[in-house]
């Protein structure tokens, strides 16, 4: 991980990158400038989200962090970012029957429709895994 402290963004930006290949880590680093559109918000995510909230793993582990974090996507129905840290969290150890304990586990609290929504988003992101095609996907605006 980056201790560039001094440099909040490429912080956020070396964090990001310990949990997103190379491709996506590249994409993100150039959307955080703020001359693009989104840039400032881009920005703000990797200073704030990965270089503060995901960089500390005294209080929570980042994969305990990506289990809250599905949680509440599923919550908020988000498809797109779900399926981003469907990735995030296989890349912080989750495994496939973990993610889908966790969208069972939800439908209790937020309801059948967001559970489903959410498994279906899984069952592609699998599947995708195994063809080998997830490490590709272009980053774009990723918070």
């Amino acid at each position: 991980m980056s201790n560039d402290h001094t440099n909040p963004i490429a912080h956020g930006v070396a964090v990001f990158g310990e949990m997103h290949p190379p491709a996506r880590t590249a994409a993100f680093e150039a959307a955080t400038d703020p001359a693009t559109p989104g840039g400032r918000m881009q920005g703000l995510a990797a200073e704030f989200v990965f270089g503060q909230i995901w960089s500390d793993t005294q209080r929570l582990d980042r994969r305990a962090r990506s289990l809250v974090t599905l949680g509440a996507l599923i919550a908020l129905r988000t498809g797109e970012e779900f399926s981003n840290h469907v990735r995030v969290g296989i890349a912080n150890g989750l495994t496939r029957g973990e993610i889908e304990e966790v969208i069972t586990h939800t439908a209790a609290y937020v309801g059948f429709p967001a559970a489903r929504a959410a498994m279906i988003v899984a069952m592609r992101m699998f599947a995708e895994d195994v063809a080998g095609e997830t490490g590709g996907v272009p980053a774009g605006q990723s918070f």
